[in-house]
């Protein structure tokens, strides 16, 4: 049975979060009972230093979540009849990300996780390092952070290339640009669409690059300041995501 859900901060004082793959949350759903996966029972048991039997909730970061209880690092459906689906936002925010180093971009990929992003797209261009995160890596960022926030629904991430992105534009699309008149702050989305920050790598796009942006992409302004690549896409997502 799914019912509505209740407010999500209302669970939160009580409740860990547990995220886990659509393949270990249909086991859960189907036995009723599942092993704690390795990479959370370290987080849990030795970081959080959670006592033997312990309340959460567990989700498949799609916003489907079930109460559940842990007992000696084994999740326990509480109501194997009960499934909550949390509604997702209806404004969907993409970041389109450079690759830069990888501390700057565990670093991105962390607070894009935490503010609510739907979409990480990772992107090669002229001046980005080349592509050095496995994909277990950068999912088990993402989902770490979902997890420590209180996010569940986790972002959906993939890799490409700006050419390839700027080709099919399907949301409304801005970057940070010094030359901008507009400010970020003066940026407010049409009714029901989604948007897209394109975020560059150290040493920001290329010229041609930014010609291309220019024609379908919006410039706006972020800081009167140089920002690191880092800060321009954490800073842009927090005020793209709230956007009503």
């Amino acid at each position: 049975m799914t019912e509505a859900a209740p407010p999500l901060r209302r669970l939160q004082k009580d409740h860990a979060l547990i995220l886990l793959t659509a393949h270990e949350y249909l086991a859960l759903q189907e036995r009723g009972s599942l092993a704690m996966p390795d990479r959370h029972r370290e987080h849990f048991v030795k970081v959080m230093r959670r006592a033997n039997t312990w309340q959460a909730i567990v989700g498949d970061g799609s916003g489907k979540i079930s109460p559940a209880m842990v007992e000696k690092s084994t999740l326990l459906l509480t109501d194997r009849q009960r499934e909550i689906t949390l509604q997702r936002k209806a404004r969907a925010v993409t970041l389109v990300q450079a690759w830069i180093k990888p501390k700057a971009l565990s670093l991105v990929l962390q607070k894009a996780a935490e503010l609510g992003a739907s979409h990480i797209h990772l992107i090669d261009c002229d001046r980005s390092q080349a592509m050095h995160e496995k994909t277990a890596r950068i999912e088990a960022v993402v989902e770490n952070a979902c997890m420590q926030a209180y996010n569940p629904v986790r972002p959906h991430v993939t890799t490409g290339n700006l050419a390839a992105w700027l080709t099919a534009p399907q949301s409304e699309m801005l970057y940070g640009d010094l030359e901008a008149e507009a400010r970020i702050t003066d940026f407010s989305a049409s009714a029901g669409s989604s948007l897209c920050f394109i975020n560059g790598p150290e040493g920001g796009f290329s010229d041609a690059e930014i010609a291309r942006l220019r024609q379908v992409a919006r410039p706006v302004l972020l800081s009167e300041n140089v920002l690191r690549s880092e800060t321009a896409a954490i800073f842009a997502l927090g005020y793209l995501c709230l956007q009503p």
